[in-house]
């Protein structure tokens, strides 16, 4: 049996389902030592640790070398011998399912978390949404009043101007009531000066006619 490390590199290689993309393989290839683990000092990288017959290990390279997950981006891959010791496919499998089940358990309660943020939001939404629509009606009831005050307004002048054309024509009326008056005045005022002038002439025409009788 041989041990080998291999150390894959690149741009992406975590987060993108590299151990359990790797731990399918090796179970369908019957490999019996695997440990597969990101190393986050070095950037991106994952070290996988395999153990068993040369043949086997070799084709197992192989394969690591030319197939990837979907999502990553790959820049090397290199293989070296290894003298540690390698946990069993097992017991690599039994920690790794492990530690998936604890990451969607914090996801979880992340997720709960948000809920609860996005029902605080909620809540806030529709506080805010409450205080618009009783502004939207004091709005709205404002408009009310000044439309009822214009409406008052309209009222008042038309009221003004029934009572203004209603004076207006009293006013006329009485204005020529008073030209008939002062035009029959001056009709009889000249009458009165005709009749006096008459007179006058009469009572010249008879001092006239005694002074030539005295003579």
């Amino acid at each position: 049996m041989i041990k080998k490390k291999i150390i894959i590199k690149g741009t992406k290689v975590h987060d993108v389902g590299y151990r359990l993309f790797l731990l399918d393989e090796a179970e369908a290839r019957l490999i019996p030592f695997l440990s597969v683990k990101n190393i986050r000092n070095k950037g991106q990288v994952v070290e996988v640790l395999a153990c068993d017959e040369e043949d086997r290990v070799e084709r197992f390279i192989e394969f690591v070398k030319n197939n990837f997950p979907d999502d990553a981006e790959v820049n090397s891959v290199s293989v070296e011998d290894y003298e540690g010791d390698i946990r069993t496919i097992e017991s690599f499998s039994r920690s790794f399912s492990i530690s998936q089940l604890s990451k969607i358990a914090r996801t979880g309660v992340a997720m709960l978390n948000l809920q609860s943020g996005m029902n605080d939001v909620l809540s806030n939404m529709n506080n805010v949404q409450s205080d618009m629509n009783g502004s939207i009606k004091n709005i709205d009831g404002s408009i009310t009043n000044i439309n009822d005050g214009i409406n008052n307004m309209n009222e008042t002048l038309k009221e003004f101007r029934k009572e203004t054309g209603e004076n207006f024509q009293l006013l006329h009326s009485d204005n020529l009531k008073l030209q008939e008056i002062m035009i029959k005045h001056d009709i009889e005022t000249k009458e009165l000066f005709g009749v006096i002038n008459r007179e006058i002439s009469g009572i010249k025409e008879r001092l006239v006619h005694l002074e030539s009788t005295v003579t």
